[in-house]
């Protein structure tokens, strides 16, 4: 598959780009600086969820949910997500410190980014 990007007034950062492909529907995809807050932090949430399946049902509902509801408006869609996002941080932040969590690999050159894993795992309890 091939992906154009463009620059687009609708971005809330500079700098960002919206994916365009030959259908109408998107793809968000994050970009961050390796070893930034950014992506630690996008690595802690990611973790959480793949620890907590049912965190990371809610999740994908209220996802779900959102899309349908904010389909022309990524800002709302964005902002919708946040206290779901921030409270799940702070869960993922106390648990860290109990298993002493480090970021795994992030995704960088690799073909299934999906399949990566932490180096540490966030147990549930």
């Amino acid at each position: 598959m091939t992906i154009a990007h463009t620059a687009a007034a609708v971005n809330a950062e500079p700098g960002t780009s919206t994916p365009e492909r030959p259908s109408e529907r998107r793809t968000h995809i994050h970009v961050r600086c390796a070893g930034s807050w950014s992506e630690q932090a996008g690595l802690l949430f990611r973790d959480y969820v793949r620890a907590y399946p049912d965190d990371a049902a809610q999740y994908a509902e209220l996802k779900r949910t959102l899309a349908g509801k904010h389909r022309e408006d990524r800002v709302e869609y964005t902002d919708a997500k946040a206290p779901f996002i921030w409270n799940g941080m702070m869960r993922a932040n106390r648990r860290s410190q109990n298993v002493g969590w480090e970021p795994g690999p992030s995704c960088i050159g690799r073909r299934h980014p999906a399949k990566t894993k932490p180096a540490r795992r966030l147990r549930n309890g």
